[in-house]
């Protein structure tokens, strides 16, 4: 392997080893295979540009092409030009893609799900990191640089896991770099020339100094230290980085570690995993209320579904909207419904948010600074741009509404304005169509319906926090599929399936009661996360109800919301049981792509695509889509292009030596490209002539090194005498036969050089001649040249013009001026 082949390995398995840093962050997928492949294309893209003597730019833009053609082949072939060249619809599939992975990083704590738009993401920014690193490290040979490059694409985990990436990426990242400083610095000290021995007098063996086992040596110190040394180094709180300290020794989850606490963030419904499953059971809040069975504590209100996730209301609230001043009743109460009043008094003890944890509905804030209240949710939020409820104590009075079943099941519909608690994507609406229907059919009233809902999820489906966080699309339909999640999938998916039977729903995220302690005060902990529907009855307002099993902090339906104890059924609705009861529905996923499901038409949501017919195509957010890739359309462009920049030189000699020979009408132009035609064949084999050398000079030397017969060695002579002859005196043989016997001349001498070689050499300058390559380098720089010269006139043509703009306006702008 040549020195610049070598370094090339080097640059892309550096990247590739440093791309393991990320495998923390993405729970699963094919992103490390389809990466792989990737920087296998922009390497050998960029070796075979160098191995041609390309300009550097140029070899950097052929690596970029080579990422773009990979990049698109992998997650557009099916709308890319000839399969493999990206063009507008390439570019929009991509920009899709992009944004739901994006959405997905938003959404989802880490590890997140390794979607399709997570592994467009990867690829793409780790291979343009390879395309840096090569560039940087090979072309313009400053390896130690590169690791700056590999230094950010290591950063990225590390500033979003939380307890770091694991010292064994690290080293082997840190490998990946060294060994690329090993290639650089070996070919360095190739380039002095051999090796200098000297003979040892005791042992007549030749001492030298191993460079390299001092490098490993250092190398090995150097790892074992950036790994070891950070163990004992002091560590820093966490304020420091802005948590902020305490010394509440139960604040970090009982470990009474001093100066040390973990302050939980509630990000909604994205964290919820994280904190149901991940680290100790860190205290949230206390707080002691008058309600003998307190209500779940809201903090944020999700209310807006746009296909692929529940979002955050946007809250709006004037300063005449403090929460210490009072709120308004409710929305949708009536006199008619039993409400009691309720004081709650919270001490927040590690909690980031901007909102407070509250019983709904609250009509009062007693709290300290500038809280405010939302109009549409009634959540109350800081309006400072860096406030938080962290270390926050306040007192609420809110009310306990608690309707019956008959007055929910006498409740009117929702009128227009809740309209938009009814919006669903048609897409979304399709798949859901016939599930709703088979639950909720016989229903005739939507408080049945909710209740038929509510009681369906808590008898079919089973509480498991074994799935990852999600509530998109297609987590929902594995949620149906599968029959098992935790409170994000069961909330979510029972306030869409509302949605689609005509009652208006969001989702709350906050906690569940808690524990009561001895002293009759309340105890909230990151464990009672929770996040659950709620859905709007005239007279009552917003009503709470409880899909999630038992054992995810849901196991407490509300009063009205029984769930029927029938035989074989457990009371508390711990999971499906046998209870005779049970409503058919497809085990299998729901098929985004499927075109006889009821509803017709999926709609013009992200990812469809409506052709002239008016059917639509799926796009790169289908369920099948994400499931795999087949990469043999990949492995056929890539053999193809190698293919092509293979065969380039050859073809390119092939085709300069038939255009000489046809321009070779007289004696002397076919003396000049029988020549010719030596000089590259010997170039090709390695016996490259000499600029100093005269014809006759290499008819002496070329017989000699490259072992030509007798019959060679004459028909040499004979080129170099007929060349000469044309040359210089300006006379040849203008016989008839003159130019086929220059030819034949030709054609001895050069098949006698091939002959003498072995096979395997003969077969690499017939394939990939360094001539071939010579006429593909000139005429890539003289493109190059033709370009900085086209640049240059096209700077000096807008300087002229600016220097006219300036002349003609100068008297006039003085003129001005007076």
């Amino acid at each position: 392997m040549t020195a610049q082949w070598r370094l090339t390995v080097a640059a892309a398995g550096a990247t590739l080893l440093t791309s393991l840093a990320l495998s923390p962050t993405v729970a699963s997928g094919d992103w490390l295979v389809l990466l792989g492949i990737t920087l296998v294309a922009v390497a050998a893209s960029a070796g075979i540009s160098r191995q041609a003597a390309l300009p550097r730019w140029l070899t950097t833009a052929v690596a970029l092409a080579a990422l773009l053609i990979a990049v698109t082949v992998i997650f557009a072939r099916g709308v890319a030009v000839l399969g493999f060249l990206p063009g507008p619809a390439v570019w929009d599939q991509l920009r899709t893609l992009a944004q739901d992975g994006l959405q997905t990083i938003w959404d989802q704590p880490t590890p997140v799900s390794g979607t399709r738009g997570i592994e467009l993401l990867i690829v793409a920014g780790v291979g343009f990191v390879g395309v840096v690193v090569d560039a940087v490290g090979v072309t313009w040979r400053r390896a130690a640089a590169a690791g700056l490059p590999l230094l950010v694409l290591y950063l990225v985990p590390a500033s979003v896991i939380p307890d770091g990436v694991p010292w064994p990426l690290f080293v082997v990242g840190a490998l990946g770099w060294l060994l690329l400083l090993l290639s650089d610095g070996r070919d360095r000290l190739n380039r002095w020339g051999r090796m200098v021995s000297m003979r040892n007098d005791d042992d007549a063996r030749p001492a030298r100094v191993s460079v390299g086992g001092t490098g490993r040596r250092l190398a090995a110190v150097a790892l074992a230290a950036a790994v070891v040394v950070p163990i004992g180094l002091p560590m820093l709180s966490e304020g420091v980085l802005g948590q902020g300290g305490g010394d509440d020794p139960n604040a970090d989850g009982g470990s009474g570690t001093a100066g040390l606490r973990r302050v939980v963030t509630i990000n909604p419904l994205v964290n919820l995993r994280r904190d149901l499953v991940r680290g100790a059971d860190t205290v949230v809040l206390r707080y002691t209320t008058d309600d003998p069975t307190p209500e779940y504590l809201r903090i944020a209100t999700l209310d807006q579904f746009d296909g692929r996730t529940w979002t955050l209301e946007q809250m709006q609230a004037g300063s005449d909207q403090l929460a210490r001043e009072g709120l308004p009743p409710p929305p949708g109460l009536s006199d008619g419904v039993f409400v009691e009043p309720v004081t709650t008094s919270v001490s927040v003890v590690a909690l980031s948010s901007p909102r407070l944890p509250l019983p709904y509905p609250v009509t009062r804030v007693d709290i300290e600074g500038d809280w405010r209240w939302d109009a549409d949710s009634f959540d109350v939020f800081t309006a400072d741009v860096e406030g938080t409820a962290d270390g926050v104590e306040y007192t609420a009075q809110s009310l306990q509404v608690r309707p019956t079943s008959d007055e929910l099941r006498l409740a009117p519909s929702a009128d227009d304005a809740l309209a938009t608690y009814t919006e669903v994507p048609p897409f979304t609406a399709t798949e859901l169509d016939a599930v709703t229907e088979q639950v909720t059919g016989g229903e005739a009233t939507d408080y049945d319906k909710a209740l038929a809902l509510q009681n369906w999820f808590r008898s079919e489906f089973t509480y498991s926090l074994a799935r990852r966080s999600g509530n998109g699309l297609s987590d929902m339909q594995a949620f149906l599929a599968d029959r098992s999640g935790y409170c994000e999938q069961f909330s979510a998916t029972m306030a869409l399936m509302a949605r689609v039977a005509g009652i208006p729903s969001r989702v709350q995220v906050g906690f569940a009661p808690g524990t009561q302690l001895a002293d009759g005060t309340w105890e909230v902990t990151a464990h009672d996360a929770h996040a659950w529907p709620e859905l709007w009855f005239e007279g009552a307002g917003w009503v709470r109800f409880e899909p999630t099993p038992g054992g995810g902090d849901g196991s407490a339906t509300p009063s009205w919301a029984p769930v029927p104890v029938l035989p074989g059924t457990d009371p508390e609705g711990n999971g499906a049981g046998g209870n005779g009861q049970t409503i058919p529905l497809r085990r299998q996923p729901l098929d985004p792509n499927a075109t006889n499901t009821p509803g017709g038409s999926r709609g013009d949501l992200p990812g469809n695509r409506r052709t002239g017919d008016d059917r639509t195509t799926a796009g790169p957010l289908t369920a099948s889509d994400s499931s795999g890739i087949a990469l043999w359309p990949f492995v056929l462009a890539a053999v193809l292009l190698v293919g092509a920049a293979l065969a380039t030189p050859a073809f390119v000699a092939r085709q300069a030596r038939r255009r000489r020979w046809a321009a070779a009408d007289d004696p002397s132009a076919a003396a000049e490209a029988a020549w010719r035609d030596v000089l590259e064949t010997a170039l090709d084999l390695d016996l490259d002539p000499l600029p100093t050398e005269t014809p006759r000079d290499l008819a002496e030397r070329l017989p000699r090194q490259g072992r030509l017969s007798a019959d060679g060695r004459s028909a040499m002579i004979d080129l170099a005498r007929t060349l000469e002859l044309a040359r210089y005196a300006g006379t040849a043989d203008d016989s008839a036969t003159a130019v086929e016997r220059i030819r034949q001349d030709a054609r001895r001498v050069t098949d006698d050089l091939r002959s003498a070689v072995t096979p395997q050499d003969a077969r690499r300058a017939r394939w990939w001649p360094a001539s071939g390559r010579a006429m593909v380098a000139r005429r890539l720089g003289d493109l190059s040249t033709g370009g900085d010269r086209a640049v240059g006139g096209a700077g000096r043509w807008v300087r002229s013009l600016s220097g006219r703009a300036r002349r003609d306006a100068g008297p006039s702008a003085l003129r001005s001026d007076a």
